[in-house]
C-alpha cells in the first residue's frame, strides 16, 4: 500500500473558551476548511462541542479528537495533570474574585476588606488574586499608584472557559419545573433578592423571543429560596429547564432587573445550554462587552 499524504493546518491556543467556538465554527466553514486545534487542556464540554460541528483538536493531557479518513481517534476524559502557575486564578474561589474585578469598575483599587466584602471572599484570598493578577503581567502600575488591566477580553476569555464547571457547579442551589406558563413574565424578581441570567435576561434585554431555560441567581436565604419557589410554583427536577443558583457577589441597592449585573454572566450561562438558538445571542452580548471595555 503506497503512502498518503495528509496535510491539515494548525490552531495553537494556550486555552479553548467558549468563546473560541463560533469563531472555530465560522473558520471550518470557509471552502470546508479543516483544522486541528492545539491547546494545553480542553474541557468535556468544550470537546463536546468541537466534536459537535466538526473542529478536530489535541491537548496535552492525551485528550484527541480526529476524523479524517483513513484516520480515526477519539480519546476523552483524559484529566489535567498538572497546574500552571496562572492557573491558581481560575480555582472556585478566584474566579468568584475575578467576576467583580472585571465588572466594578476601579474595584481593583480599593482595600482589600472592600474586595473581600464586595466577592464575599477574605482577605487572603484577595490577595492571592490580585498578586497573581500581577506576577503575571495582566494588571500593571498606571503610575500614580493605581493599577489597571492590560487585557480584561483575554482574562474574561479564560475566566469562561473555567467558570461553569468550576464555580457554578459549586454554587447550585437546584433545578426545578414551573406549574406554571410563562411563570418569568409575572415574577418580580427584585422581590426575592434575586436576578436574572441566562435566556430570560437576554430577553429582557430583547435580544431573544422566548425562554426555554431559566436562570436566576438568588442570595442563598432559605426565606427567599421558599418565596420564589412557592409563588412560581416550582418542583424539584433534576433535568428542570429552572435552575437557583448561590449569588457569588454583593447585591448592590442599585442593581434591579431594569439594570441587570454584567452581562458577562448571561453570556456563559447562554452557551452553557448548547442551544444553537442561543449561539448567536452569545455572540452579541460578547461583542457588546468587549466594546464596553474598549470605550
Amino acid at each position: 500500500m503506497g503512502k498518503q499524504e495528509n496535510k491539515t493546518s494548525v490552531i495553537v491556543k494556550n486555552i479553548i473558551s467558549p468563546v473560541h467556538i463560533d469563531i472555530f465554527h465560522e473558520i471550518s466553514k470557509l471552502k470546508n476548511n479543516q483544522f486541528i486545534v492545539v491547546t494545553d487542556y480542553i474541557n468535556p464540554n468544550i470537546a463536546r462541542r468541537l466534536k459537535s460541528i466538526g473542529v478536530f483538536y489535541v491537548d496535552t493531557c492525551g485528550n484527541i479528537y480526529l476524523n479524517k479518513a483513513p484516520i480515526l481517534i477519539d480519546i476523552k476524559g483524559e484529566k489535567r495533570k498538572f497546574s500552571r502557575p496562572k492557573e491558581r486564578l481560575y480555582t472556585a474561589s478566584g474566579l468568584q474574585v475575578l467576576y467583580s474585578l472585571l465588572t466594578i469598575d476601579g474595584l481593583i483599587n480599593k482595600p482589600y476588606r472592600e474586595i473581600a466584602a464586595t466577592t464575599k471572599s477574605v482577605n487572603g484570598t484577595v490577595a492571592i488574586v490580585v498578586n497573581n493578577l500581577k506576577n503575571h503581567s495582566l494588571i500593571v502600575s498606571d503610575g500614580n499608584g493605581k493599577y489597571k488591566f492590560t487585557d480584561k477580553q483575554k482574562l474574561f476569555e479564560n475566566w469562561s472557559a473555567f467558570y461553569t464547571m468550576k464555580l457554578k457547579s459549586k454554587k447550585i442551589i437546584g433545578r426545578y419545573n414551573s406549574k406554571l406558563t410563562d411563570w418569568w413574565k409575572h415574577v418580580d424578581i427584585n422581590k426575592y433578592n434575586a436576578q436574572w441570567s441566562g435566556e430570560v435576561a437576554a430577553i429582557k434585554t430583547s435580544h431573544l423571543v422566548s425562554p426555554i431555560n431559566c436562570t436566576v441567581y438568588i442570595d442563598k436565604n432559605t426565606i427567599n429560596i421558599n418565596r420564589i419557589k412557592l409563588d412560581a410554583r416550582l418542583t424539584e427536577d433534576d433535568n428542570g429547564n429552572v435552575e437557583l443558583i448561590e449569588r457569588f457577589w454583593k447585591f448592590r441597592d442599585d442593581e434591579t432587573t431594569d439594570k441587570v449585573f454584567h452581562p458577562i454572566l448571561v453570556y456563559v450561562d447562554l452557551l452553557e445550554n448548547n442551544d444553537p438558538r442561543n449561539y448567536e445571542v452569545a455572540g452579541f452580548i460578547f461583542k457588546e462587552i468587549i466594546n464596553e471595555w474598549q470605550n
